[in-house]
């Protein structure tokens, strides 16, 4: 019978046809296999795999250049990336090509670690490539599947999933907030207080009256190395208890993230799931609280040493990852390449990425069909923006806050400047006047320069009177 723990995991997964993993035949799904204990894995908008922060799971590596290969010795092509987290192993295809559609057809499947028996190594030959063999066992699951690694990488990645299998972070369940106080402050009472006066006091007298007894052992060169040894001893005693405390530091700190990055995808689903009308308060207090769950930062981000060569395309991924309901709920769709480095950066804490590793990896949105695009205006200012952004949206969207008449000139003319458009989208001064810019190209507004800076009004305000007259 499967552990509650893993009952808890898989529930967080969508369970895809079963076929028996130890037969030497594969239910094919189009292209997708079904296989027993094996589950069809959620993706993220960037196809990455969506997981389970809830149940503090975390990305420890990724292998590209992969096959499966069945009971028969056939490769399944279809899978040609592993990732390994803590709770599970994922095989997913990322397409090299989208569909007649456009859109990028990234698919996968998981399987828990907690079914995982062992691992066994099968080397390879002058024309084969070395491999990997997953023994799966339970109550319901008893075979084998095997990875042929194309492009190297097995040796890690077998190291990299015995120290998972050794740690079990499946089996731990959440932080839980205890309800007394973290620190409690000592009542000192007169008595309390003359009885340690007089219980330093003996020990002090104790220590006095005891007599120094002389050793030849601690006497000439060879007394002071042993004194030498014993202070070495000691103070590596001492660094060991200190990095102990660390690391247990670092666990839980690595336990608010995830539960942080929970917290901040219930607050996004609520947000698209729900129709609310919250007041200015409520907003604000929500958008302080997305601020705080930033700051603590990725609970997994993408690294050079788990991703190896495909690092700038995994990093893409994770860029759109993060940045997609960030610019989209907050920037109107579009944020300079500076704001959206600063912000990446700031999550990921202490893993920081390179101007150049950020404008690579943006250079790939459109190669790898995800849904954000880089886009470099005649000014120069380089922004990143979403699919569902249009020039067309946001010049209706302009006319719609100059149409609200915040602005007035002396002939009573609505109109809109930069730094307002600024403010009402939450973006710099600079991309404001790029957005105003554009849409007077499309001649939706046009501009009035005088010395208090340029104003922009619409053209059928300005212009649809005297043209009707």
């Amino acid at each position: 019978m499967l552990s509650p723990q893993h009952q808890a995991l898989s529930s967080s997964f969508t369970t895809t046809t079963e076929a028996s993993l130890s037969s030497s035949t594969f239910e094919p799904v189009g292209n997708l296999f079904a296989l027993k204990g094996f589950e069809k894995c959620r993706l993220t908008t960037a196809g990455r795999p969506m997981y389970a922060s809830e149940l503090k799971e975390i990305e420890n590596m990724i292998v590209v250049g992969i096959a499966l290969i069945d009971n028969n010795g056939k490769e399944m092509k279809d899978f040609n990336h592993v990732y390994l987290s803590t709770h599970r192993i994922y095989f997913l295809s990322h397409a090299e090509s989208s569909g007649n559609n456009g859109v990028s057809y990234d698919y996968g499947l998981s399987c828990s670690l907690s079914i995982v028996e062992r691992v066994e190594k099968e080397g390879g030959g002058l024309f084969r490539s070395p491999k990997t063999k997953i023994l799966i066992k339970s109550k319901d699951v008893t075979g084998e599947i095997v990875i042929s690694f194309r492009k190297g990488k097995r040796d890690e990645f077998v190291e990299c999933i015995n120290e998972q299998l050794k740690k079990k972070k499946w089996l731990e369940s959440l932080p839980t907030v205890s309800s007394t106080p973290l620190f409690t402050t000592p009542t000192i009472t007169s008595s309390s207080l003359g009885s340690m006066v007089s219980a330093s006091t003996d020990s002090l007298e104790s220590m006095s009256k005891k007599p120094k007894n002389f050793q030849t052992s601690t006497a000439g060169i060879a007394g002071i190395m042993k004194r030498i040894d014993e202070e070495n001893l000691e103070e590596r005693k001492e660094l060991d208890e200190a990095f102990s405390d660390l690391k247990k530091l670092m666990e839980k700190a690595e336990d608010m993230v995830n539960l942080a990055e929970s917290f901040k995808n219930k607050i996004v689903q609520r947000n698209k799931s729900v129709t609310h009308n919250n007041t200015a308060e409520e907003n604000e207090e929500e958008n302080q609280m997305l601020d705080f769950l930033l700051n603590l930062g990725l609970s997994s981000p993408v690294t050079k040493q788990s991703s190896g060569a495909q690092y700038h395309q995994q990093l893409a991924r994770q860029l759109v990852d993060f940045l997609d309901n960030i610019v989209q709920e907050r920037y109107g769709g579009v944020i300079t390449l500076t704001d959206a480095f600063c912000l990446y950066n700031r999550a990921r804490g202490t893993a920081l990425i390179s101007p150049e590793d950020m404008q690579i990896a943006c250079s790939l949105f459109e190669k790898l069909k995800l849904p954000m695009k880089l886009r470099t205006f005649e000014s120069g200012v380089v922004v990143i923006q979403s699919s569902r952004y249009s020039d067309t949206l946001m010049a209706n969207k302009i006319e719609s806050f100059i149409r609200e008449g915040r602005e007035k000139d002396a002939m009573s003319y609505c109109y809109i400047t930069a730094v307002t458009l600024a403010r009402l989208l939450n973006i710099s001064a600079i991309l404001a006047k790029e957005l105003l810019l554009s849409a007077e190209a499309a001649k939706k507004l046009c501009r009035d320069e005088n010395e208090e800076g340029i104003r922009f009004y619409l053209v059928s305000d300005v212009f649809d009177p005297f043209v009707n007259y």
